[in-house]
């Protein structure tokens, strides 16, 4: 959510397209990543990380999912969120928001050391102890794995010209409701004065120009 934020509050094409696509696939992936940790948790029947072990010997294309699925919520390419964070330090490239951008890209390594640290001691350490124990998995509970995954790895190698379409929709119609919000009470001043046209009355520029340039 600190990601979105910086989009928002770097504004502009680049920032809000960027938070808004940061959304979608934040969605994708905190739902591969709250099936994977369910799926180990009901097979080794804890929580506890120090006892789950030996994860990608014991369960190869759930634990391959799950790992995918923590290489991508770091940020890391190919997947959806790399583009999504790429583009809103894109739109944080300015002087007045440069050093944002630095600080976001040490944090989201340091967020990559410490995710991948926890995995490797669940993936490659190897325990003889009872409580590792884990029972075999429903090719059911892989299905949203995968489910989610896979439109993760599609959005972070391209972004639909339909969702492009979508998020200028959204852009629009938020830059015009603020002004309006903004702008009513002038209006109405304007009116009782007989000297300010209605907001309503002037012509509304489109705002795919902006788009494009994030294109």
């Amino acid at each position: 959510m600190g990601v979105v934020a910086l989009g928002f509050g770097f504004g502009g094409a680049l920032g809000v397209a960027g938070a808004l696509y940061h959304m979608l696939n934040h969605s994708l992936n905190k739902s591969l990543m709250f099936f994977g940790a369910g799926i180990m948790m009901r097979a080794y029947g804890t929580k506890e990380i120090a006892l789950i072990h030996g994860v990608g010997c014991r369960f190869p294309t759930e634990g391959a999912l799950w790992l995918a699925g923590a290489i991508a919520i770091t940020g890391a390419p190919p997947f959806g969120l790399f583009l999504s964070e790429f583009t809103i330090m894109r739109a944080g490239l300015k002087p007045p928001f440069s050093w944002a951008v630095y600080v976001m890209a040490i944090l989201l390594i340091v967020i990559f050391i410490g995710f991948m640290n926890h995995f490797r001691a669940m993936y490659y350490q190897s325990t003889q102890s009872e409580e590792s124990k884990g029972d075999r998995l429903s090719g059911w509970c892989v299905a949203p794995m995968w489910l989610s995954l896979i439109p993760l790895l599609v959005l972070g190698l391209w972004w639909p010209t339909h969702v492009w379409d979508y998020l200028a929709r959204l852009l629009n119609r938020s830059i015009w409701s603020r002004n309006d919000r903004l702008r009513a009470p002038i209006d109405r001043a304007g009116q009782r004065a007989g000297c300010y046209r209605p907001a309503d009355q002037e012509r509304r520029p489109d705002a795919d120009g902006l788009w494009m340039a994030a294109r």
